[in-house]
């Protein structure tokens, strides 16, 4: 139960990569090994009966860290109950039941009830919270949050800028940013005669909260708070039919939207710069559903050939009511050329692979093919607009979005002997789009691998290059902002992209793996002025795992990736004048040790995590000065686990977790309510804390 202990407090740690080696021991160290306490998961159980376990205890939070419990229920200081139980019934045959409770008592409870007869029928049963916290402390003024309505004090006096607002920093309120969801499912499963079977599964989901979000009254903005009520219904259903050679299975989808908040209404806190700009409203996630049908098959044809393929058709749908150009009653609005959205959009996929098996031994072959497409249908209409409930501006035109993807290829694989591996492919995408200036790209790329199995290890190296080119790149924007003809979109411009994989796997010793892995991948744009110009990627690693005892394993880990992009643009609105860069880097350090059976009765657990992310953007603009911060995320986790076995049924978990946290960020740090002139925050900074927190409960096996 030692794991179960240590999950209730690793709250957001993740440790990717890592692994525990494992190795078979010597027939004379494993006459040695006492396996008393060893459980087979997987072995039959002929017996019918009832097992479980029940564990409870309690919990303690050294410290608030909004952070420490953004996902869990650990975000306060206190004392919490740590529960949960699982209970497990075995009928004659393949006849299995399980239900299990987690974290009971708290708020990210869940509930699990599965079982069924293998080979007839299977039923599963979910119910369980997830909870996502932004911020503790958020800063407003405004009343009525978490409703569609925001309104000011009624002694509110409004001003040119933060700084003349009278009720500021005093006249606000803290208000905690996040959100719960509550997920409910069902899923029943058929087996008939052995080659059919069906399959439904039912999903619900409500959501609510706050979440942040902004509104403008042209150069004064204010940041908001609107309301999370969102209620979603999935349906997913089959059926498969199976013979000795190849099966096809069929598939629907479907998913419906709703929001309980059409808009969100907001008083303006500055002196309007417009008669009559009072108030202003943005329209919320509004109510949509999608649904789609699905086909998919894989065979045999004769000896040396196998097909497999798939096709959908999806349908997206979405028809709320328009939201009034303007709130500013001062302004003469102009009708709308439709009430509602109006919006759909139908989505078709199709893929085929045939794969052949030539009569050269260790050779094989496949040809793929692949079409994604996305028809929007939403009816085009030119709108006039009203500039941030200031004043009626230009005729726009909604843009509806489409595209086309079709992609073949094929692949050649070669076993030259039982140690040495080839692989190769080349690729062709043609890429169509239907926005803007109907962009279109071409790709070619091609690509090879080699595997190789050594005497001590394995070795890996992979190849890649692509080239892309595009037509009608000029970034036309009808009856919209104009775009400088020089620029282009970095997805759909010319781009050679070479890249570069190398993995080389250790095992020197039965009890001893090293795993040590490189890659890196350049992309470059020579054709475009403005825009990106360049993107550099690296990264490597290395990882560690051995068993140096029978009882104990160990693992480390430390991984490093960069992410380089160069870009051009210009301010005149003609030849780039300034160019920009960003750097983001991103460290993890890890490390972790398992002993089982110390001093008999005691399993102990230990993992270390540290993580190091920096973002930079450096800008070279003449003579201006041109720096901006680094972004940085620093997070250091330690967890110990310990489990005590008293008896054959009753043990003693303890739990504890040491978590440092050190974020930093210009766009938030020091930036109170009132510090810019011309924007209303919430105040908030990024979150900083050194937490400490233990469990210690009891398990009984029944």
């Amino acid at each position: 139960m030692m794991r179960t202990a240590v999950a209730v407090l690793s709250l957001i740690t993740c440790v990717p990569f890592g692994h525990a080696a494992s190795a078979a021991a010597s027939p004379a160290a494993a006459a040695d090994v006492d396996t008393s306490r060893w459980r087979c998961r997987f072995c039959p159980y002929p017996e019918a009966g009832t097992s479980g376990s029940v564990r409870a205890g309690v919990g303690y939070v050294g410290d608030d860290a909004v952070k420490f419990g953004e996902h869990t229920d650990l975000a306060e200081e206190g004392a919490y109950v740590d529960a949960a139980a699982e209970l497990t019934w075995r009928g004659r045959g393949t006849r299995r039941w399980r239900a299990s409770v987690q974290d009971a008592g708290l708020e990210t409870r869940s509930l699990l009830v599965a079982g069924g007869e293998q080979g007839r029928y299977r039923v599963r049963l979910l119910r369980d919270t997830l909870v996502d916290r932004n911020f503790a402390d958020a800063l407003t003024p405004y009343r009525g949050v978490g409703s569609a309505l925001l309104t000011l004090p009624d002694d509110w006096v409004r001003a040119p800028t933060t700084t003349g607002m009278q009720q500021l920093p005093g006249g606000v309120q803290e208000i905690a940013v996040g959100s719960k969801r509550h997920r409910t499912g069902l899923g029943i499963e058929i087996d008939s005669d052995g080659r059919w079977r069906h399959h439904v599964d039912y999903r619900h989901e409500r959501r609510e909260g706050k979440r942040t979000s902004a509104g403008a009254f042209l150069v004064d903005a204010v940041a908001l708070l609107e309301p999370v009520d969102y209620r979603t219904h999935e349906l997913e259903a089959g059926m498969r039919y199976q013979r000795d050679l190849w099966h096809i299975e069929f598939g629907y989808t479907g998913s419906v939207f709703r929001n309980e908040h059409r808009s969100l209404i907001w008083d303006n806190p500055f002196t309007a710069t417009a008669p009559g700009a009072d108030r202003g409203a943005i329209a919320l996630a509004p109510d949509n559903e999608s649904h789609s049908v699905s086909f998919s098959g894989a065979g045999r044809l004769g000896e040396r050939f196998h097909l497999s393929g798939n096709a959908s058709v999806g349908y997206l749908h979405q028809d709320e009511d328009l939201l009034e150009p303007t709130s500013n009653a001062s302004l003469i609005a102009p009708a709308l050329p439709r009430d509602s959205a109006e919006a759909e959009a139908t989505l078709y996929s199709a893929a085929a692979r045939l794969r052949f098996d030539p009569a050269v031994r260790g050779l094989s072959a496949s040809l793929a093919y692949r079409a994604d497409i996305r028809d929007n249908d939403t009816k085009v209409d030119t709108f006039t607009q009203v500039v941030m409930d200031s004043y009626v501006g230009g005729v726009v035109r909604n843009e509806p979005l489409s595209w086309a993807r079709h992609t073949v290829s094929g692949t050649l694989h070669f076993r030259l002997d039982a140690a040495r591996r080839f692989a190769g492919g080349v690729e062709y995408e043609r890429y169509d789009r239907d926005y803007g200036a109907d962009p279109s790209t071409d790709e070619y790329r091609v690509w090879g691998q080699l595997r190789s199995r050594l005497d001590f290890g394995e070795l890996k190296i992979r190849l890649e290059y692509g080239d892309r080119e595009g037509s009608n790149l000029e970034p036309a924007v009808p009856h919209g902002a104009p775009q400088n003809p020089l620029m282009r979109w970095f997805d759909v411009a010319d781009r050679e992209r070479q890249a570069a994989t190398v993995a080389l796997m250790l095992f020197p010793r039965s009890a001893f793996d090293l795993t040590l892995r490189g890659e890196v991948a350049r992309s470059d744009f020579a054709d475009s002025r403005i825009g990106r110009t360049k993107r550099l990627k690296r990264g490597y690693g290395v990882e560690l795992g051995a068993s140096p005892a029978d009882n104990v394993s160990l693992f480390a880990y430390a991984l490093r990736s960069m992410d380089a992009s160069d870009q051009r643009n210009s301010q005149a609105f003609g030849a780039p004048d300034w160019k920009g860069q960003t750097d983001d880097d991103y460290a993890t350090l890890g490390a972790g040790l398992r002993v089982i059976g110390l001093r008999k009765n005691l399993d102990l657990e230990l993992d270390l995590t540290f993580s190091d992310a920096e973002s930079g953007i450096s800008l070279t603009v003449p003579g201006a000065d041109a720096g901006i911060p680094d972004i940085e995320n620093e997070r250091f986790m330690a967890r110990l686990g310990a489990d005590y076995q008293v008896d054959d049924r009753f043990s003693l978990n303890l739990g504890l977790v040491y978590e440092s946290l050190r974020r930093r960020s210009w766009q938030l740090d020091g930036v109170s309510v009132d510090t810019v002139p011309g924007f209303l925050s919430l105040g908030v900074d990024e979150p900083d804390h050194d937490v400490v927190a233990v469990t210690l409960s009891a398990t009984y096996e029944l």
